[in-house]
């Protein structure tokens, strides 16, 4: 029926009024999308953007009842940035409930958790969101529940997460109603990922259950943990390598066609099993000095060679490359042919572009066509990360940064990648607050301006806005230099607010005239101009280009009395 009338006027005269926090707490606490989606739809600007931090969504967020269609019609980036916010517990058991929720009205569970964990603190706000799951899970003891916290547990483990993010898992050991094999198989693959898992203890002690305890021993789970199965691991160990062997011949089978194949091993009985023989194989070559074991190796070839292949089986080796090449780099020199190919997609080096950890050493022995075509595909973000790393490197392992940026910028749908791999590049400079970083990020930035690059391949490094570690100066130069080949960078509006800090500039003032101009047109644009404006009065009143130019754009986005001083 809707919402009565009465009370629809009175909630659009404190929508329209200056904003009064408390009043707009309550709205934000209501149920008003369950009474009357269309009202709300109506009034969406009001009601849903998530900053500043008095609008009644950020209230919904931490206080309201769970409502998963309208979680989804947050902006993305905006629930993020809310996420990751102190005391943010309440937001995120209103997310894990809409990611169990089959409709997927927040998208697939590991493409959110991943965009989560790459914001500023997002690898901590997953953690803390999964052992909230767990807690839940527990509590629920419902078949259903767990049923779909398998799966968004199998989809946080495939999306290449930060180790941080995985942190929390620890707390499912208390979550009954998870099968024990289920338990065991994400366990164990959460630990190949994080050895130190909170609740140590109790996941020693909820392992030891069964005799699999020796699969999450060999994984590794004694990480200054109380470990105690009832005899040294030294006394079960050939017995647990013949075992997981074993499981992994039981398990492998010719297959071409997983949609996800690190997922669905991860996430299978048996899936996690080369896993965790792989986790054995590499902490027995660190003990050694020796090289992979022959019990690992014969079962790596075994399964490189099989034909047909498994592409599930190819993925976890694709996981696992960087450690297995790192302990034993004559073993993979010799099988070079099969672990490195880029074509086809279940070929390992593609599921380790993806999901495996960055291996500065290995990424160079790709070739670079492949590589340039595989980081222009739509889901390339994990791969564009691992190739950022290497392009900072002052050696050089990919050659000269300008002609590999313009090789990616060359390809269809370069340019886009391009853009997104320097927005990565700003998101961990951000992160990392160190000043090597910092300067090698700037440099390489540098070097893309230089590197005559199309215009579009530029747009990522407005994420440099957050980069608080680069010098105001620095960034205020670079953004300028950019600005003068691509005009329309994200994050125009935070670009205005840095740049207000240093209102006197020139290039403060050229930076808030191009964001007026190229800037977003929906709810954010009154804030920009607004930002705008005040960066105006602030500027010195002299007759300068950049000032003059800040006036117009003033003048075309509607701030005319702000232009004329009035």
């Amino acid at each position: 029926m809707g919402l009565p009338g009465q009370l629809t006027a009175v909630l659009e005269e404190v929508l329209g009024a200056e904003p009064d926090d408390q009043a707009l707490a309550i709205i934000g606490f209501g149920q008003l999308h369950h009474c009357d989606p269309v009202w709300v739809t109506d009034h969406a600007d009001a009601l849903l953007p998530l900053d500043p931090a008095w609008r009644p969504a950020r209230s919904w967020l931490t206080h309201g009842r769970p409502d998963p269609a309208l979680l989804a019609r947050l902006d993305r980036a905006g629930l993020w940035q809310a996420l990751c916010a102190p005391h943010a517990e309440s937001a995120l058991d209103r997310v894990f409930l809409a990611l169990l929720d089959e409709a997927e009205l927040l998208g697939p569970a590991g493409a959110f958790i991943a965009g989560l964990a790459g914001c500023m603190g997002g690898d901590k706000a997953v953690s803390v969101m999964l052992s909230r799951l767990a807690t839940y899970t527990a509590r629920a003891e419902s078949d259903e529940v767990a049923e779909g916290v398998s799966v968004v547990w199998g989809a946080a483990l495939d999306a290449g997460l930060p180790t941080a993010a995985l942190h929390g898992v620890g707390h499912f050991a208390f979550a009954d109603s998870l099968a024990q094999d289920t338990w065991l198989e994400l366990t164990a693959a959460a630990l190949t990922q994080q050895p130190d898992l909170e609740d140590a203890d109790h996941v020693a002690e909820r392992a030891a259950r069964t005799p699999a305890a020796q699969l999450i021993a060999t994984a590794g789970l004694d990480h200054g943990s109380a470990w105690d199965t009832g005899a040294s691991l030294e006394a079960v160990e050939a017995d647990a390598v013949a075992w997981l062997r074993d499981l992994v011949t039981g398990w492998s089978t010719p297959r071409l066609g997983t949609s996800s194949p690190l997922g669905a091993a991860t996430t299978a009985p048996g899936g996690s099993a080369p896993l965790s023989l792989t986790a054995w194989g590499v902490q027995s070559a660190e003990r050694t000095a020796g090289g992979l074991p022959q019990e690992l190796t014969v079962t790596l070839e075994a399964l490189l060679g099989a034909e047909p292949a498994d592409d599930q089986a190819l993925a976890v080796i694709g996981f696992c490359l960087t450690l297995l090449h790192r302990c034993d780099p004559t073993w993979t020199a010799d099988h070079i042919d099969t672990l490195l190919p880029l074509e086809p997609a279940w070929r390992p080096a593609r599921v380790w572009l993806t999901h495996g950890k960055p291996d500065a050493a290995l990424l160079p022995r790709l070739d670079h066509t492949g590589l340039w075509r595989v980081l222009c595909a739509p889901d390339a973000e994990g791969s564009l990360c691992r190739v950022f790393l290497p392009l900072l490197d002052n050696a050089e392992p990919l050659g000269p940064a300008a002609e590999f940026l313009a090789g990616l910028a060359g390809c269809a749908g370069g340019a886009v990648a391009v853009s997104a791999m320097l927005s990565q590049l700003a998101t961990y400079t951000a992160r990392s607050e160190s000043g090597e970083v910092t300067e090698r990020a700037a440099g390489l930035w540098r070097t893309a301006l230089g590197a005559g690059l199309p215009a579009a391949a530029l747009r990522g490094v407005g994420h440099f806005v957050f980069a608080a570690c680069l010098d105001q100066d620095l960034w205020l130069e670079l953004t300028v230099a950019t600005l003068t080949q691509q005009p329309d960078l994200e994050e125009a509006d935070y670009l205005v607010k840095r740049a207000a800090r240093t209102p006197a500039s020139p290039g403060a003032q050229f930076i808030a005239a191009a964001a007026l101009g190229h800037g977003p047109a929906n709810g954010y644009r009154a804030r920009t101009v607004r930002r705008a404006a005040d960066l105006y009065a602030a500027a010195p009143a002299e007759n300068t280009p950049e000032r003059a130019a800040l006036r117009v754009a003033l003048i075309n986005a509607g701030a005319i009395d702000d232009a004329y001083g009035s």
